[in-house]
């Protein structure tokens, strides 16, 4: 099975960033990001803001 009938398909993605401030939109799906080096600032929601770094796994839900 390659996935291309899933009901729920995954992508991978990698992105590399620099420093600075960003602000996301949640999309309509599921997203997980890992660090895999550096530090950053998150905040998901009104939740609290922690700093994060290598292994740290952060998902954001869907918007409804």
């Amino acid at each position: 099975m390659d996935g291309s009938d899933a009901e729920d398909p995954a992508a991978v993605a990698v992105c590399r960033t620099t420093p600075g401030t960003y602000s996301y939109t949640a999309r309509a799906l599921d997203e997980t990001f890992v660090v895999l080096s550096g530090t950053a600032l998150c905040q998901v929601g009104a939740g609290e803001e922690k700093e994060i770094g290598p292994g740290a796994i952060v998902t954001l839900r869907r918007a409804i």
